[in-house]
Order: C-alpha cells, then sequence, then structure tokens
C-alpha cells in the first residue's frame, strides 16, 4: 500500500524500532560503567562486569539480532546488515566484559598476576604432567577486534546517509564511540569520558529515531523528520523523490522475496580477517577472547548463507558457508594452540596429520571457477582465499623430541 508520502511500507516496520533501541540502551549500559570508572576510578569487577556482559548480550545482541532478522524479511539491506552486524558488536563486547569480571580484578593487574603465576608453574612443574593455562590478552583482543568495526560502522554511517538522515548520526556516534573506546581499553581515562558522551548522544539519537519510526508505522504518514528523507544521494543518479507509480512497483518487489545478504557476508568476512591479522602479526599472545568475538561474528555470516538460500541463490550460499566453516575451524585450532602449554614448549605436534584442511584448498578452487562468469573483484576475492587456504594449511612442523607429553 502506497502512503502519502510515497514511501514503501517496509521503513514502517517495527524491526528498525527494536534495533535502534537496542543500539541505544546497550550504549547506556556502557555509559554508565564509562561514568562510573571515570568518577571513582576504579575499572567495575567481578559480578558487576559480568551483569553488564550479560545485559549487552541479551539486549544489544539477541534483540538486536531479531530485528535483523525481521528487516531481512521486509526487503531491508540496510538495516538487516547493521542490525545484525551490531549484535554481533554488542554481543562480543559483553562477552569481553564477562571475561573482565571472571578475572576479578583490573585487566592489567589481572594479566600481571597470571603471567607470574604461569612462569613460577613453568619453572616448578616442568616435569611434571601439563597445565593448560588459559592466558587471556583480554584488552589486546578487544581492540582488534574493534578496530575493524570502527571502519565498517563508518562505512555503514555513510551508505545509510543515502537512506534518511537519522541512521548516520546513530552510527556515525557508534563508530566515534568505538575509537575512543579501543583508546580506553589502553588505560587512557579521559578516554571513558568522552566514549561516555558520545554513548549519550547514541541514546539521545536512538530515541528521537525509534520514535520516529513507530509513529510513522502507527500514522502511515511522515510526523517526526527523519525516516525517509535521505541527506544526499550518493550515486548522483537522478533525484531522490519518485513518482506513486514508482514507489508502488519498488514496494511490491519489495514484499516479494528477502534482503539480500551479500554485504553481510562480507561484512563478517572483515571481521574475522582483522582478528586473525592482528593474531598473526603478534599483537594478541592469546586467542582465548578472540576465538570468542570470531565465533560470534560468524554465527552471523551462517545467517547471511542461509538467506542466500532462501533467495535460491547457490554460489553465496556455498560461499559463505564455506567462509564460516574455515573460520570457525582455525578459530577454535588457535584457541586450543595459543592456550595449550606443555612446560615450556608450546604443543604443536600431531597438527601435520590434519590433512582435512586442504579440503578448502580444493572448495576454494571450486569456487573460483564458478566466479568466472562474474566481476572481476569477486574472482581476486575467491583467489585470495585459496592463497589463505594454502599458507594456513599444516605443514611439517618442527617439534622437540626431547620433550613428551605424560
Amino acid at each position: 500500500m502506497a502512503t502519502l508520502d510515497g514511501f514503501p511500507a517496509s521503513f514502517y516496520g517495527e524491526p528498525g524500532v527494536l534495533g535502534i533501541l537496542a543500539n541505544g540502551i546497550s550504549a547506556f549500559i556502557v555509559l554508565l560503567q564509562n561514568f562510573n570508572t571515570a568518577h571513582t576510578g576504579k575499572a567495575p569487577v567481578g559480578v558487576e562486569n559480568i551483569l553488564a556482559g550479560v545485559h549487552l548480550i541479551l539486549i544489544g545482541g539477541l534483540s538486536q539480532l531479531v530485528a535483523g532478522l525481521l528487516s531481512f524479511r521486509k526487503y531491508d539491506h540496510l538495516s538487516a546488515t547493521s542490525f545484525i552486524g551490531y549484535a554481533a558488536l554488542w554481543g562480543s563486547y559483553g562477552a569481553t566484559r564477562i571475561y573482565f569480571g571472571a578475572l576479578d580484578d583490573t585487566p592489567s593487574a589481572a594479566m600481571n598476576n597470571l603471567t607470574t603465576e604461569i612462569i613460577s608453574n613453568i619453572f616448578s612443574n616442568a616435569t611434571e604432567i601439563p597445565v593448560c593455562y588459559l592466558c587471556l590478552s583480554v584488552s589486546e583482543s578487544a581492540i582488534a577486534g574493534l578496530v575493524p568495526y570502527i571502519l565498517l560502522s563508518f562505512l555503514l554511517a555513510f551508505c545509510s546517509a543515502t537512506v534518511n538522515y537519522i541512521m548516520p548520526f546513530v552510527f556515525g556516534a557508534i563508530t566515534a564511540t568505538l575509537v575512543f573506546e579501543a583508546v580506553a581499553l589502553a588505560a587512557s581515562n579521559w578516554a571513558r569520558v568522552v566514549s561516555g558522551i558520545l554513548e549519550l548522544l547514541i541514546l539521545i539519537f536512538a530515541i528521537y529515531g525509534s520514535a520516529t519510526l513507530l509513529v510513522k508505522g502507527l500514522t502511515q504518514r511522515l510526523v517526526l523528520k527523519g525516516f525517509g528523507t535521505p541527506m544526499f544521494n550518493v550515486l548522483l543518479l537522478g533525484t531522490t523523490n519518485t513518482t506513486n507509480a514508482q514507489s508502488i512497483g519498488q514496494e511490491k518487489k519489495k514484499n516479494t522475496k528477502y534482503a539480500e545478504p551479500m554485504a553481510l557476508g562480507f561484512f563478517c568476512d572483515t571481521i574475522a580477517s582483522f582478528i586473525f591479522a592482528f593474531y598473526s602479526f603478534g599483537y594478541m599472545k592469546s586467542f582465548g577472547l578472540g576465538s570468542a568475538w570470531v565465533s560470534i561474528i560468524i554465527s552471523a555470516q551462517l545467517l547471511s548463507s542461509y538467506y542466500a538460500l532462501l533467495r535460491q541463490d547457490c554460489y553465496y550460499s556455498t560461499k559463505f558457508g564455506l567462509h564460516a566453516t574455515y573460520w570457525l575451524i582455525k578459530t577454535w585450532d588457535e584457541f586450543v594452540l595459543s592456550t595449550l602449554v606443555v612446560g615450556d614448549v608450546r604443543v604443536t605436534s600431531g597438527r601435520e596429520a590434519m590433512v582435512g584442511d586442504w579440503f578448502f584448498v580444493a572448495a576454494g578452487l571450486v569456487l573460483c571457477v564458478g566466479s568466472l562468469n562474474t566481476d572481476v573483484l569477486e574472482l581476486i576475492h575467491n583467489m585470495l582465499f585459496v592463497l589463505l587456504t594454502v599458507a594456513t594449511s599444516p605443514r611439517s612442523l618442527s617439534t622437540d623430541t626431547t620433550s613428551s607429553l605424560v
């Protein structure tokens, strides 16, 4: 049904209200912790952090995930991608808070104590039964996860400006907040204050944006300015105003199939690649928290594979499913290898027997052949994936034959 303003009915759906409110409430939770830390000079510890993490996972993660799934049903590419992407962000940040709470101390002090304990056990128990330590470089892992989200949040803010003028401010404030949250993780107290102010802006924009969508959905006409009025046409292809006939045709198209999941799939690939890059270059000493970040974002990539299947898109369904399987296997492989310590020797024996990893090389080559009739960038992306699978396939690893597992 066409509206008085000529906007498709998909923009009036409740998913937008739920998704934007979830972002605002999640930002408010982090805001309270940041202001409290800046005021008292003491970071939250123990149960306080664990409860904050649980709230972030339930509100910012699961609630926003529902909004993203419903947005796919509304054929809303931008909202579906952003809501599911930010659901993974808040869920991962909630997992980080739980890790902080599990340490039951400030991250730096807890890490120093844990490192001291590990070193003492290494020298005192070098000949005893191996002990499995979870060396949690929490701050480094969280920063490694925030960096790609900063870049992609900026991209989402720019793209949303072609749709309306509320979401760019929400996503832009989230981008700036993530920057200062990363700085705050490096023990800069002033960054917590700046981040708290930006999170307050997120809450304000979220309240206004959700009110705009809700009132517009109830009355089926534009009452509060915001949604349906883009800031600019980024492609410069004609004007943003369309005729009623064009709007009706557009609405009919929107309600006949699901939104395109390709952006979400590449979004997830980017996050996982960044986190693994930080780990490969040695910035993260342990992959404990990194495995949680990658697992959460890859769950979103499985959804992109599922929605590609619903759209009867065999190619992207296979591609995103294969990539998700690859990232999950590598994630938990590195998690085990980075946390299992035997004396002073890292356990590596047995990896050369994992010949099943070469399956991804063959599957990647099949994707390359399947993308020969597509654009060049798609073919290059598949070729890079093949090179990655070759580089990370098991090789003959040298091990210390003088050490043995008891």
